[in-house]
């Protein structure tokens, strides 16, 4: 299991809206861990992944 925390930074209202944007396009069954956190000045999103490549692939980071 890969966990993984970002910090966006920025109105929340529109990061929201284009985090709700992005998720539509993911199968809710391929969410294992999944949490969205509004803050004063943007999203801190938490996600998991079945393993580290899996994140690198999903993501492009590898």
């Amino acid at each position: 299991m890969h966990a993984s925390i970002s910090t966006f930074r920025g109105d929340p209202d529109g990061l929201l809206a284009r985090y709700d944007a992005m998720l539509a396009d993911i199968p809710p069954e391929r969410m294992i861990l999944h949490l969205c956190l509004r803050a004063d000045d943007g999203i801190v999103v938490v996600d998991t992944c079945p393993s580290h490549e899996a994140f690198e692939a999903f993501f492009g980071t590898g």
